[in-house]
């Protein structure tokens, strides 16, 4: 079964943050993620990106696409067929999240270039640690999210493709998987929340270490809404509810302000189902 990598906690030194509204004093704001809607094939759990800071803006295009017949026949049909005109769902978001381990690597390397908090070369889990890897870990977490991490069949015999050497050490250059996943900008039932799947995404690494060990860098991506459903008889529900700000999308104990903790409920009537 392939190991479920965490992404590692943001530094303190990034999270507290003076709270504006007139709630006075300081905390630590309330940032958005994105996680599967059910775990991929092999996987006991469901993988998340954090966001360490919210993007600062949101584009969403909703696009009518259909073949001309189509729309001439809806134009010009008999004025008894009443039946509305269905188009292809060409719907998506795009947003930036901006990544920064400054302080999770600062003083981690020694005069030599090695790093002095875990055993050089790398050994499986320290690709995982932002004290190593700078912001290699979000982007690892990215490459898990879109199912690059996962053994896939090639489709020519037995040949499997594999993000893992003959060594144990990660190497994820491997497809992408349309795999349905959530995001939330914000935890609260009033948040934006919307579902579908990574279409792309892209890395801009913009600052680096001496050592050049990537240290900040900018992903952008391109989400494509899918639609959801509401429950069937005798049927759990799919994604989505109607009514769902009836109750809270996330249970207690739910992904808050970092990484690594619990994940969605399914409370009924809720964003989950």
């Amino acid at each position: 079964m392939p190991q479920l990598l965490v992404q590692p906690q943001f530094s303190p030194n990034l999270q507290t943050t003076y709270l504006g509204l007139g709630a006075g004093g300081f905390g630590s704001i309330v940032r958005g993620f994105m996680e599967w809607d059910t775990p991929l094939p092999g996987y006991s759990g469901l993988a998340q990106v954090q966001f360490q800071f919210n993007p600062s803006t949101l584009a969403v295009g909703y696009y009518n696409q259909t073949n001309s017949q189509t729309v001439t026949d809806y134009l010009f049909s008999n004025s008894a067929n009443t039946a509305p005109v269905y188009t292809y769902l060409q719907q998506s978001i795009s947003f930036a999240l901006l990544f920064d381990r400054t302080y999770d690597l600062w003083g981690s390397y020694g005069a030599a270039g090695l790093p002095s908090r875990i055993d050089f070369p790398d050994q499986p889990g320290a690709i995982n640690n932002p004290g190593a890897a700078g912001v290699g870990v979000d982007i690892l977490a990215m490459q898990q999210i879109t199912g690059m991490l996962a053994e896939q069949d090639t489709g020519k015999g037995n040949a499997k493709t594999s993000p893992v050497s003959s060594n144990g050490i990660l190497k994820p250059q491997n497809p992408a998987i349309i795999w349905p996943t959530w995001v939330y900008f914000g935890n609260s039932p009033a948040g934006v929340y919307y579902f579908g799947y990574i279409s792309d995404w892209e890395v801009q690494i913009t600052q680096w270490t001496q050592y050049m060990i990537p240290m900040r860098c900018v992903i952008n991506v391109n989400f494509t809404l899918l639609p959801t459903s509401a429950a069937q008889s005798g049927q759990p529900a799919g994604p989505g509810l109607a009514n769902w700000w009836s109750t809270s999308p996330l249970q207690p104990g739910a992904p808050k302000n970092g990484p690594g903790s619990s994940s969605l409920g399914t409370t009924a009537g809720g964003i989950r189902g």
